[in-house]
């Protein structure tokens, strides 16, 4: 607006076409809908008038500015670093306000000797700090310990996969509503000796891609998870929104579907919350940051598929028309793989806390 109002163009109005969530395939509602921004977008013109003269100096460079440093290394995809910080920096303290984080960098603080006793941490950034000098995890043994209590057996440990269709390809679906496609199910019962792999009932899903997967994916999930106890997940955001979903298409499974929500248990909060910090996370609680450090042999560096994203683009690839029986079948292997090892993952995690707290792992709760 601001260019083509230099260049002498009245403008009567600005708006922008999207795809319209509230649409319903296959014939609810339009697919595109129009959001009007003519009388809201004063401030960005004005941003845009102040910043048109840098713009137009580093359009004119032959060579790019040199950004560093600032907090966008926290999550740049740049394989190469372009720094000499430490191993932990500021740029590695957990979940620390971005605001904060910028009067830190703007002080000059780079290092955690640095940073240390600064006002805007958080007993859970000194809690990293304590571990990252120290090489060693820190515990709350308190907290750890009420979490687990919290518990019911058996524990159901839970991971879905999802996919998100721009335009939705199911009936009573809307654009970038997900999709469960796959699920592992890792089941621990009460009393088992030992939480081998070998022994430990292991449950999965993974649709073939012939239809809208919900139906066979939400009967076959009644049928692998009991009536009582936990269903353990990791970032339970996630899997309540799967379940949620599911809830509302199917009605006929609602008090089902209701009961397992109720059930959820984040595995993740111990992690985020800062009860349990290793140096190794880097101030990430992401299941493959946290895995590790419980367990250094089951890294994902030795599946095929490492994140949900590319198990997306796998998945879509395997159920693709062109794609070959052969290859199709090799992706299967690798999908499944993939999300077993997430649930098996959250199974070793269990055992590795419960054995830190002193507490047993297929103990009854008191």
């Amino acid at each position: 607006m601001h260019v083509l109002d230099k260049a002498g163009l009245p403008l009567e109005g600005a708006e922008v076409m999207h795809l319209n969530p509230e649409y319903v395939h296959p014939n609810d509602g339009e697919l595109f809908t129009r959001t009007d921004l003519t009388g809201e977008l004063g401030e960005q013109i004005q941003e845009a008038r102040e910043k048109a003269p840098e713009f137009t100096s580093i359009l004119g460079r032959d060579e790019p500015p040199n950004l560093w440093p600032s907090r966008a290394c926290n999550t740049c995809d740049c394989p190469e670093p372009c720094h000499s910080l430490p191993e932990h920096s500021v740029l590695t303290l957990p979940r620390l306000y971005y605001g904060h984080l910028d009067e830190i960098i703007e002080e000059g603080r780079w290092t955690l000797e640095e940073i240390q006793g600064h006002s805007h941490l958080k007993p859970k950034h000194e809690n990293y700090i304590q571990a990252a000098r120290s090489g060693e995890p820190y515990v709350d043994t308190s907290e750890v310990q009420s979490a687990l209590n919290e518990l019911e057996y058996p524990l159901y440990f839970l991971d879905f996969e999802a996919i998100d269709y721009a335009l939705p390809p199911f009936e009573d679906t809307s654009p970038w509503k997900k999709i469960p496609f796959q699920y592992s199910l890792h089941v621990v019962v009460e009393g088992q000796e030992a939480l081998r792999k070998e022994d430990v009932r292991h449950e999965e899903f993974l649709h073939d891609g012939d239809g809208d997967p919900r139906p066979p994916l939400a009967e076959r999930l009644l049928e692998d998870i009991g009536s009582e106890g936990s269903i353990v997940v990791y970032n339970d955001t996630f899997e309540e929104g799967i379940l949620e979903d599911l809830q509302e298409a199917f009605p006929q499974w609602g008090h089902q579907f209701q009961g397992f929500i109720d059930r959820l248990w984040d595995q993740g909060e111990i992690f985020q919350n800062g009860h349990y910090v290793h140096p190794s996370q880097k101030g990430s609680w992401s299941l493959k940051k946290v895995l590790p450090a419980f367990d250094p042999s089951l890294e994902y560096d030795d599946l095929d598929v490492q994140e949900g994203m590319e198990a997306v683009v796998e998945y879509s690839r395997m159920i693709a028309p062109e794609t070959s029986e052969s290859e199709a079948e090799e992706i299967e292997e690798d999908l499944l793989e993939y999300c077993a090892r997430d649930t098996w993952a959250m199974v070793v995690i269990h055992k590795k806390l419960s054995e830190l707290v002193g507490r047993d792992p297929t103990a009854p709760i008191a």
